[in-house]
């Protein structure tokens, strides 16, 4: 049930889609298929953030069965500028600075699929040289040891800023090992997905 996407848009800037399906199985998979179609098919009219997830919600409000949602942060990245335009439906983003410190990019409106006719607002920033932009599913965080304690939020920022002198890919990979050293003989029971984006 979890989801990413990059989407070139026509103007040169790109659109990052993750997301994340309530619940596990075949069900969330195919919820989350269409939710990319109808994420591509706004994208292609050349809409901002905050109105595609606008459009999306009320199309999976007539799709979605009762109890089922999903969260998703949609952004739009102009490579020339470093702005980051955003719109996000109960989906939170984090924004790593030089320094390691670490600020939370909100969510900006309610998930998807639960009511209809909801605006959902945008946000925008620029991002600096040396900053990282982190957009993970909850999978990462709520890994769990033998001991019951949850890998967490500030353990995953402070693994994802420790190891910035590595590629975008090496570093999520070593964030998943990360994780696996963590749980230890448990399982990992959810997805872990996310968009790591340095800022040369």
């Amino acid at each position: 049930g979890d989801y990413f996407d990059f989407i070139p848009l026509p103007d040169g800037r790109l659109a990052i889609a993750v997301g994340d399906v309530s619940g596990h199985g075949l069900g969330a998979a195919l919820y989350m298929v269409q939710t990319r179609s109808y994420i591509r098919g706004q994208a292609a009219l050349g809409l901002g953030a905050g109105e595609m997830l606008t459009r999306v919600n009320n199309l999976l409000c007539s799709d979605l069965t009762d109890g089922t949602f999903v969260t998703l942060f949609l952004a739009i990245l102009d490579p020339v500028s470093a702005e980051l335009t955003w719109s996000s439906a109960g989906h939170e983003g984090f924004r790593i600075l030089a320094d390691n410190s670490d600020e939370s990019i909100d969510a900006t409106g309610l998930v998807l699929g639960v009511m209809p006719n909801i605006e959902y607002l945008q946000q925008s920033l620029t991002l600096r040289s040396g900053e990282i932009l982190f957009l993970p599913t909850d999978g990462f965080a709520e890994a769990m040891n033998e001991e019951k304690e949850l890998f967490g939020r500030d353990r995953m920022l402070r693994q994802v800023a420790s190891t910035r002198n590595h590629s975008a890919s090496e570093m999520i990979d070593l964030l998943c090992g990360a994780c696996r050293d963590f749980a230890g003989t448990m399982s990992i029971k959810d997805d872990m997905t996310c968009v790591l984006i340095k800022v040369e």
